[in-house]
């Protein structure tokens, strides 16, 4: 049996603060998009998005990248409606 070692470890718990803290910006930059787009402010909404999935970006799935690529989805869809 093999055991662990100190740094497979480190390397598991950095891991898995770096997913953390993407999870927890791209939640935050959810926020900042969602109160963009509600004040009709899509420019700033659509950046906030694109910031957010860059920093979400990973080696692991986050459902919160997933609600950003949504968001940008409906703003796109209801910026061409309006053009239309």
């Amino acid at each position: 049996m093999r055991h662990t070692t100190t740094k497979e470890v480190a390397a598991v718990a950095s891991m898995k603060a770096r997913k953390d803290l993407a999870r927890e910006r791209g939640e935050l930059y959810l926020a900042f998009a969602d109160r963009y787009f509600a004040e009709g402010d899509t420019k700033n909404a659509l950046s906030t998005i694109e910031e957010g999935l860059r920093l979400t970006a990973g080696p692991y799935y986050l459902a919160v990248a997933d609600r950003l690529s949504d968001l940008k989805r409906t703003i796109v869809n209801q910026s061409e409606r309006v053009a239309a």
